[in-house]
C-alpha cells in the first residue's frame, strides 16, 4: 500500500495526524467514502484493518469484529459521535484561521 503525503502544516492541531485510523460501524454524518476522504485530508492515515500498528478505531453504530479485535489489541476506541465533533472543531479552526 503506497502512503501518500500529506499537507502536514495546515493540520498540526488534529488529534489524527498522522496516525493509523480504521472504523467500524455506522456513523450518522459520513459514507465510508467520505470518512476515508476527510481523513486524509486531515493527515491521518485510513486503514481498513486493525493490527497492533493502528492507532485509533472510530465506532460507530452496530460495529463488527474490528472493535473486539482492537480491545484486545488496546487500541484508542473512539465513538463516532466524538470523531464527528473532533471532526467539526478542526474545520471550524481551519476556517477561522484562514
Amino acid at each position: 500500500m503506497r502512503k501518500e503525503k500529506h499537507n502536514v502544516s495546515a493540520n498540526q492541531n488534529f488529534p489524527l495526524l498522522q496516525k493509523k485510523v480504521a472504523a467500524t460501524g455506522k456513523l450518522r454524518k459520513y459514507t465510508r467514502k467520505m470518512l476515508i476522504a476527510k481523513l486524509k485530508e486531515c493527515g491521518a492515515y485510513p486503514t481498513c484493518y486493525v493490527s497492533r500498528k493502528t492507532d485509533f478505531l472510530i465506532v460507530g453504530e452496530r460495529p463488527g469484529k474490528k472493535l473486539e479485535r482492537a480491545i484486545t489489541l488496546d487500541v484508542c476506541i473512539i465513538p463516532g459521535q466524538e470523531f464527528e465533533s473532533m471532526l467539526a472543531q478542526f474545520e471550524q479552526h481551519n476556517q477561522d484561521g484562514a
